[in-house]
């Protein structure tokens, strides 16, 4: 049992309240208690062995260790006394997957305890992990939640950026020549753009009501900190608002360009078959092979005939300027 769970623990680590932290293994979490400092735990929830200890050792709620388990969970946010659980996105920049696949970290939170769980790999974790092995990183419960909240958030608007930026380019190689090959790029940059808004909105939601709460361990002169961070989540949801709308915009100004060409391609296709019709039909009906055609043994009579036809195609010329269709 103990050779299962240790796989689900990534690491374990007790912050010294000075921005380090020393490394802690099960034996070590096992013989923990308060008194001895803020424990953060950060698992892995790729096995069911982990789930037992959640249930039956952890000392979590029901309620709670529920939700540290879901995988399905939308960004949330619930709250029983002290005791905090955060269900957050991030942007996915594992190797091999799309960005817009955003991957999930719950956060279950105490004064003197964070057990941190996640299936993939969130590298804002990895950066706050960093941060205290270099004695930079935070000091207490309140400043480890903002420090991840931040790492998530920065990419975030850094994946935001770049999807605008995509756009920028392709509306530059529109202005200077449309090309259907742009199509599925854009349609990719809508996708990205709409996924991750529909993780993007509850999450503004969760810090809006975080930013309101009151527990024991929070330091009420900075939770305009998290304030800020609130203010940040709608200016992203604006912004790819703005990125979703103008991929639209730019993939309906590529249709309508194409659609033009084509248009005029049918249109010169069809002056040309108007002109050529009765020029066919006139051909058509001296090559019947059958008694009587004029001018048979008339040596000039092939003469005559193309000087008719280019007389009935000037004619028809001088008729579609006439109509203005030329």
């Amino acid at each position: 049992m103990r050779e299962d769970i240790n796989q689900e623990l990534i690491f374990s680590m007790l912050l010294d309240g000075k921005g380090g932290a020393v490394k802690y293994n099960w034996d070590d979490i096992d013989a923990w208690s308060p008194e001895k400092g803020i424990l953060w735990m950060h698992l892995s929830l790729s096995e069911d062995a982990i789930n037992n200890w959640i249930n039956k050792r952890s000392g979590i709620s029901k309620t709670l260790s529920e939700a540290l388990l879901n995988r399905r969970n939308r960004p949330r946010i619930l709250k029983e006394e002290d005791k905090l659980f955060l269900s957050l996105r991030a942007i996915n920049f594992n190797p091999g997957a799309d960005p817009d696949d955003m991957v999930f970290l719950h956060i279950y939170m105490e004064k003197n305890r964070i057990i941190t769980i996640r299936h993939n790999k969130v590298l804002a974790v990895d950066n706050v992990a960093s941060s205290l092995e270099t004695g930079t990183g935070p000091k207490d419960s309140y400043e480890f939640l903002l420090e991840i909240l931040s790492k998530i958030s920065y990419r975030i608007g850094k994946s935001i950026q770049s999807i605008d930026d995509q756009i920028d380019e392709i509306e530059e190689a529109i202005v200077e020549k449309a090309d259907l090959k742009l199509r599925p790029a854009l349609s990719s940059l809508r996708r990205q753009a709409i996924n991750i808004r529909r993780f993007l909105s509850p999450q503004r939601e969760v810090l809006h009501y975080l930013d309101s709460l009151e527990m024991p361990w929070f330091k009420l002169k900075e939770i305009y900190k998290l304030k800020e961070l609130t203010e940040k989540y709608i200016r992203y949801l604006e912004e790819i608002d703005s990125a979703r709308d103008r991929a639209a915009i730019t993939h309906e100004e590529i249709n309508s360009i194409y659609s033009e060409q084509l248009n005029q391609t049918m249109y010169v296709l069809s002056i040309v078959a108007t002109i050529f019709l009765p020029l066919g039909f006139l051909t058509g009906l001296l090559g019947i092979n059958v008694g009587g055609i004029p001018g048979v043994e008339n040596p000039m009579a092939f003469l005559i005939v193309c000087i008719v036809l280019i007389f009935v195609g000037i004619i028809e010329l001088w008729i579609f300027k006439l109509k203005k269709w030329l």
